[in-house]
C-alpha cells in the first residue's frame, strides 16, 4: 500500500507540474519553445532525465542484472556526448540562435532547405516516439516492479505522459524531468 501510495503522489506532482507550465504553452511556438524560459538547470535536468532516469536507472539496472558492468556503458557514451556537445558545438549554436536542428539545415543548404527541414522533422518524430516509448516502458516496468498489471502500469504512464504534455509543452517536460532526476539522485543516494 505505501509504493502504491507513493505512487499516487507521483503522479499527482507530475500532473500538477503540467498544470503549473500550462502559462507557457500559450501558442504552438511556446509549446515547442518552452515559451523562452527554459534555464540551464531545465535543460540539463531535461537530458539527465532522459538518460539516467529511462537509460541508466531502468534499463542499465535491468541489463546490469543480464551482463554485468557492461551495461554502464551507455551512461558513460551519454555523459561522453553531453561533455562534447559543451565543449565544442554549444557556444556556435547559441552564436547562431538555433533551437532545432531543422533550422539549421534550413540555413546551411538553402537550396533544399525547407525539403531537408521536412525530412530532419520527420526523423526527429521516429526519435520522440522512441523517446516516448522507452519513458512508457520505464514506468511499466516501475509498476511491476510493485506487482501491478504492466498494461495498467502502461497506460497510466502513458495518461499522465500525456497530460502533463498537453498542458505545459516542453516547459512541462523539462520541468517533470528535473523533479525525476532530484528523486533519482535522492534515492540512489539514500540506496547508497
Amino acid at each position: 500500500m505505501i509504493i502504491i501510495a507513493i505512487f499516487i503522489i507521483y503522479m499527482i506532482a507530475m500532473m500538477l507540474i503540467g498544470k503549473m507550465g500550462e502559462k507557457y504553452s500559450g501558442t504552438l511556438a511556446d509549446s515547442l519553445t518552452a515559451g523562452k524560459q527554459g534555464t540551464l538547470i531545465m535543460v540539463a535536468g531535461s537530458f539527465l532525465g532522459s538518460h539516467i532516469g529511462t537509460g541508466i536507472v531502468v534499463g542499465g539496472a535491468t541489463n546490469g542484472a543480464k551482463y554485468g558492468v557492461g551495461a554502464g556503458w551507455y551512461g558513460v557514451g551519454a555523459a561522453l556526448s553531453f561533455a562534447l556537445f559543451a565543449f565544442v558545438t554549444a557556444r556556435w549554436v547559441r552564436k547562431h540562435g538555433y533551437v532545432t536542428i531543422s533550422t539549421y539545415f534550413r540555413d546551411r543548404y538553402t537550396k533544399f532547405g525547407h525539403l531537408i527541414t521536412l525530412i530532419v522533422a520527420i526523423a526527429g518524430i521516429f526519435g520522440a516516439t522512441a523517446n516516448i516509448a522507452a519513458q512508457v516502458i520505464a514506468g511499466k516496468q516501475l509498476f511491476v516492479y510493485a506487482g501491478i498489471d504492466p498494461f495498467i502500469g502502461s497506460t497510466i504512464a502513458v495518461v499522465v505522459i500525456g497530460i502533463y504534455c498537453t498542458a505545459a509543452g516542453l516547459w512541462g517536460v523539462m520541468m517533470t524531468d528535473v523533479w525525476q532526476v532530484l528523486i533519482i539522485v535522492f534515492g540512489m543516494g539514500i540506496t547508497i
